[in-house]
């Protein structure tokens, strides 16, 4: 009997395995749309993006503001647009501000600075700059001599790249629909196709049917983890500071996050009618944590009452516990609050499915 068993659950992975591979939404959802998302913003985020000051006057050929504003790495200097084409972007927040320099009679320099209510935080960023060119021009010219010094030091440090935080957001997201659309999609469909009518005919047992479908949905799993990795730390510099065990570690989260997902996905299943019900009741449990749980934006950044809801989608526990273990190179151990309330999740969602769950 167990030999039995072990022959139909290799059939049955195997079978799953091609279905999966061969179905184009798999493909695009599980890999297509994360790569994408990875290249765009991996890529686009580390190039820091330079505040445009448009240039009204630049007053006399090479003198020492404007040289200074050239020199600063946070702005761009735009000088050929037209003044009231500039104005008309300023009005509308494209630009951060308008500078002008003029030099009177006495050769006395006067930098005028104009923002906008439009872009607020860049044109007071602006000011801060422009402000402390012009002290340190007035006090370079005059041959001042500071009466308080001042020192700074730099540690040696690593940097956090941008796509040291996209890449584990798009990957928990990218198990989350797998293990959601993939598990739910697939149970709808053998219950129509009266596949599983079928099944209780053989001496298959329904324990066999759900370990290799949930198998399937495992290997399909670390294939997308594997390569997300590849791609990420061979070719944009995704930081695994411990190398391959920190590689090893993200595969063992991946797999926990996997298994936890697809509890929720036989929730889906049980409670669809049909496949076409299954789109809107899993995007409902999918898009608030495709937004809120980290996977874009860090959840620091959302208003006080809006980050409670983060911490209620488990999705944010699986990119946290990705993050520290990539960057920080925490281990599995260190990230055990992450890992025991995914856990938690994991027992309401099968509680719920084993209530809930139709084979017919």
């Amino acid at each position: 009997m167990f030999r039995v068993q072990c022959q139909a659950f290799l059939g049955l992975l195997k079978a799953s395995l091609i279905s999966t591979c061969r179905n184009p939404s798999s493909l695009v959802f599980g890999f297509l749309f994360p790569l994408v998302f990875i290249l765009v913003f991996g890529v686009m985020g580390e190039h820091p993006t330079k505040l445009n000051v448009g240039v009204i006057s630049p007053g006399p050929t090479g003198n020492a503001v404007m040289h200074a504003l050239g020199e600063s790495k946070a702005i761009r200097l735009l000088t050929l647009l037209p003044v009231t084409k500039m104005s008309a972007e300023l009005k509308a927040g494209r630009i951060a501000a308008l500078v002008s320099v003029r030099f009177s009679e006495s050769g006395k320099a006067s930098v005028q600075l104009i923002t906008s209510s439009a872009a607020p935080e860049q044109g007071e960023i602006v000011r801060q700059i422009v402000g402390g060119l012009v002290t340190k021009v007035n006090f370079s010219t005059a041959k001042i001599t500071p009466v308080v010094g001042f020192k700074s030091a730099e540690v040696v440090g690593r940097p956090f790249k941008s796509i040291d935080f996209v890449l584990p957001g798009q990957l928990g997201f990218a198990l989350l629909t797998t293990a959601v659309f993939g598990t739910s999609f697939l149970f709808i469909m053998l219950r129509q196709t009266l596949v599983m009518k079928r099944f209780f005919t053989t001496p298959v047992s329904r324990f066999t049917i759900l370990a290799a479908e949930g198998g399937s949905r495992l290997i399909f799993g670390i294939f997308q983890t594997a390569l997300m990795l590849f791609i990420g730390v061979g070719f944009l510099g995704f930081t695994v500071i411990d190398g391959g065990i920190t590689v090893l570690s993200m595969m063992v989260l991946s797999i926990l996050g996997l298994t936890v997902f697809m509890g929720l996905g036989f929730i889906i299943a049980s409670v669809a009618s049909d496949e076409k019900a299954i789109p809107p009741l899993a995007n409902l449990f999918t898009m608030p944590q495709f937004l809120l749980a980290g996977t874009f934006i860090p959840i620091e950044v959302f208003p006080n009452w809006l980050q409670p809801v983060s911490a209620a989608l488990p999705l944010t526990y699986l990119n946290d516990a990705f993050r520290k273990v990539a960057f920080e190179g925490a281990g599995l151990w260190q990230v055990w609050p992450q890992i025991g309330i995914l856990l938690l999740f994991g027992v309401v969602f099968y509680a719920i499915a084993v209530r809930v769950f139709r084979w017919e």
